[in-house]
């Protein structure tokens, strides 16, 4: 049977009903066809205005980074090729990464997955875009004719991504809001506790303490920004087991403030990205490709078990990040916990970084139930 014939697709999407059952087709198929060394299939998310990874294939060398890559987003305002090809409905190729805008998450990814070829194409039909599709090679050229064959057929995915989109959205907004609603409604009543006058180094003791608590972690602590550069605060710990990691955490980050730019690591990255990162096994990572600061940090400290960055995200302005570390065993954080830690560093926002916000912007807690 002709893989490309459209019927045949058209009666396979009939009989899917999410996103993932169907991304994992078009990523399939758009490697059965097209012979590359990687695929990534995002999907546009109108709720955080961003293209994210809904299907990912990458090369053996990079599996294990797989789960980790699939939280990467591309935001609206980002200068990305990916974003470019979503607005534009056309399709991008790049064989050299200097045609790639620097400190773009598609440049990062060029280089750091070691791209030869890269093409960018539109998930999309007469009238609408779902998301985008990239398809790269890593050691031969691209067969542009392969890629013609696949756009014969792309445009069929793009209804049902979108209608699965919407019926997500509303199932996970409904299973989410009862929790949600309990956890934040006692987090509120423990920030009223912390008096308005409490010094900044005080309220991140607090408050880091607070959700390192909540969800298992042994360290954490609140990054803040200043002069485009990121600074961690001195970390808190939630066990008495673990004081030489605090006091070469704190020790290393008196002295390390980066920039905020993608090659700076996954603190910063997941600050430009306003997305959280989650590394719930980082041993199995040690191999890989990473930025000078997360390989420093790593040697600095062994034998760390998993890392989650989280932004602090405040209406259309990042304030900083939150760090948590754990180092006696690996933390399972399922995407629900995600949602509800992301929920609580941005209910925090108002408390831990009143002195950097415009008071404008500031509003009672009342008006944020």
């Amino acid at each position: 049977m002709d893989i490309l014939d459209r019927d045949n697709i058209a009666n396979k999407l009939d009989l899917m009903m999410d996103i993932d059952e169907i991304s994992k087709y078009l990523c399939n198929l758009a490697m059965q066809i097209c012979k590359c060394d990687g695929c990534v299939i995002n999907i546009w998310d109108s709720a955080t205005n961003a293209l994210r990874i809904a299907s990912l294939k990458l090369p053996d060398r990079l599996t294990v980074m797989q789960k980790t890559y699939q939280e990467f987003c591309t935001n609206r305002d980002d200068v990305d090729p990916n974003i470019t090809v979503f607005d534009t409905h056309k399709a991008a190729h790049f064989k050299n990464i200097d045609q790639i805008p620097p400190n773009s998450l598609t440049h990062m990814r060029f280089e750091r997955w070691q791209m030869q070829e890269l093409v960018i194409l539109p998930i999309n039909d007469d009238s609408d875009c779902a998301g985008t599709l990239l398809l790269f090679s890593c050691n031969h050229p691209i067969d542009s004719t392969q890629i013609e064959a696949l756009q014969t057929c792309i445009d069929l995915f793009c209804q049902p991504l979108l209608n699965c989109t919407r019926l997500r959205d509303i199932h996970s907004n409904s299973e989410m809001i009862e929790t949600l609603f309990d956890i934040n409604d006692s987090f509120y009543d423990f920030l009223y506790t912390i008096p308005g006058n409490e010094t900044l180094l005080n309220k991140n003791k607090l408050i880091a303490g607070y959700i390192i608590n909540l969800f298992e972690f042994e360290l954490g602590t609140f990054s803040i920004i200043k002069n485009n550069r990121m600074r961690l605060l001195p970390s808190t710990v939630s066990t008495d087991k673990t004081p030489w990691q605090q006091e070469r955490f704190d020790k290393f980050y008196q002295r390390v403030q980066f920039k905020l730019e993608l090659k700076e690591g996954a603190n910063a990255t997941s600050f430009i990205q306003r997305t959280t990162l989650y590394f719930p096994d980082v041993q199995r990572l040690l191999s890989l490709p990473m930025s000078k600061h997360d390989k420093d940090i790593l040697e600095y400290i062994p034998n760390i078990k998993s890392i989650v960055y989280v932004p602090i995200i405040k209406g259309d302005s990042t304030y900083g990040t939150l760090s948590m570390f754990n180092f006696t065993e690996n933390i399972d954080l399922p995407e629900h916990k995600i949602k509800i830690l992301e929920s609580l560093c941005n209910a925090a926002c108002n408390t831990l970084y009143a002195e950097f916000i415009p008071k404008s912007k500031i509003k009672p807690y009342n008006d944020n139930l």
